[in-house]
């Protein structure tokens, strides 16, 4: 053999392992994308098959291609009919043709496949083969399918969910929401995607709202829960818990928000009664226990009117003490009678006169201004006011003169801008001589 032989020899070789490598390479990635590749001489109908066209079918590698007809009997009629409709419009026409269709497996399971194919013509336009690709795409259907179920679900869920469900964009307003949330508000998808959720919010809960929005994007936080009032199309007013959670992007930037609104009216309206229940329990109460106090106050009392009169230098100090001791079980008369919240002071005066003239036998006038606005006395006002009028009162019936024609004292409560001026007068007697209001 020359060197020229043996040199060529060596070439063919080399060339032919590269090849190998080559279809080596094409086979493996048919396989991993599930490809085959198949020609077919449409003159004699004979089929070649890549191994990967085997697989697709689950035959063995070295069972013969299954010829056309044979092929179409792996279809059902109605996929059979379509392919070959397709196939032969394809070969009329010169055209290529794209198609999906269902084979079954050797294994008896259907699989969805993906065909595509071109026409080879002979130099006077007659179609002679065609050759092209079979991808297996069940695992991709699948995928579909459980996507578009998945969706169905979300969308039924989203249409037919008692709660109001809603897709708010970056810029506040309604890009989506649910029949429950149209329901609810009284707008209609197409109106709400003009609107955002603070034209929706009471004007007394925006500043709310406001706050919480800002409080929220601040801390970064996946979600929030508030309860405030929303505004109806109609102007009716009604409470809804709403949660909002945030969307993102890929880079964890917000691109909206999903806001869930149900109406807690009548859960509102539950907790009201409750605590209207508690009240009264509580006032019940309250006022049981004023009436105690004011029995024994005045139990008390009577027991100290004993001592005074057996012993008429005490009658003073002991007149003194029955005053206060009467002006407390006044004051908590008048609770026991008002259930403990905020007293009236014309109420207050009114009482005190009445106790004071009861127990001093001395003529007393309360005058109240025709009109009067009522002043009411928080808890922590009432026992300090009721003592202090008490001292006046009585301090003006102990130093009344009783000689004298117009021998009353006169009580009346006069307005001073959002407060009130009580004045005891008793008789035209003036004060003594030397008096000195500093001491």
């Amino acid at each position: 053999m020359s060197q020229t032989d043996s040199n060529s020899s060596g070439e063919i070789e080399r060339l032919r392992a590269l090849l190998d490598r080559s279809e080596a390479r094409l086979a493996e990635a048919q396989r991993i994308a599930q490809i085959g590749y198949w020609e077919w001489d449409v003159e004699q109908d004979a089929v070649w098959w890549s191994p990967q066209m085997h697989r697709i079918f689950g035959m063995a590698l070295d069972d013969p291609p299954l010829a056309y007809a044979a092929f179409l009997g792996k279809l059902s009629a109605e996929d059979a009919e379509r392919v070959r409709r397709t196939v032969q419009s394809s070969i009329a026409d010169g055209v290529p043709f794209d198609i999906q269709f269902r084979i079954m497996h050797a294994d008896g399971t259907p699989r969805f496949i993906h065909a595509r194919g071109n026409v080879v013509a002979s130099s006077n336009g007659v179609a002679t083969r065609m050759a092209g690709t079979l991808q297996d795409i069940t695992e991709r259907r699948r995928l579909e399918q459980a996507i578009f179920e998945s969706e169905a679900r979300c969308h039924s869920i989203f249409e037919r969910v008692p709660l109001g469900v809603a897709v708010v964009g970056p810029d506040g307003r309604f890009s989506m929401a649910n029949p429950a949330w149209e329901r609810m508000t009284g707008y209609s998808a197409a109106e709400l995607a003009q609107l955002t959720a603070f034209d929706l919010t009471h004007s007394g809960d925006r500043t709310k709202w406001q706050r919480a929005v800002a409080s929220w994007d601040a801390g970064n936080h996946a979600e929030f829960v508030i309860d405030k009032r929303y505004v109806r199309r109609n102007g009716e007013v009604f409470w809804a818990r709403l949660t909002c959670a945030a969307l993102r992007d890929e880079q964890g930037a917000v691109t909206g928000r999903v806001a869930i609104i149900e109406d807690v009216g009548k859960e509102r309206e539950a907790e009201l009664r409750r605590a209207e229940q508690r009240r009264i329990q509580r006032d019940a109460l309250v006022r049981e226990v004023h009436h105690r106090i004011k029995n024994h106050l005045q139990g008390v009392a009577g027991l100290l009117e004993r001592p005074a009169a057996a012993n008429p230098a005490l009658e003073p100090a002991i007149a003194e003490v029955l005053g206060q001791l009467n002006a407390l079980a006044t004051v908590h008369g008048l609770q026991s009678e008002f259930g403990g919240r905020e007293l009236n002071l014309c109420n207050v005066v009114r009482s005190i006169v009445e106790t004071v003239q009861v127990i001093s036998r001395v003529p007393l006038e309360f005058a109240l201004p025709q009109g009067f606005v009522a002043i009411e006395l928080n808890a922590e006002e009432t026992v300090p006011v009721a003592l202090i009028l008490n001292e006046l009162v009585s301090n003006a019936v102990k130093h009344l003169d009783a000689s004298a024609e117009q021998a009353v004292v006169k009580i009346e409560i006069k307005r001073d801008g959002v407060g009130a001026v009580v004045c005891v007068r008793n008789g035209p007697a003036s004060l003594p001589p030397g008096f000195d209001f500093a001491n």
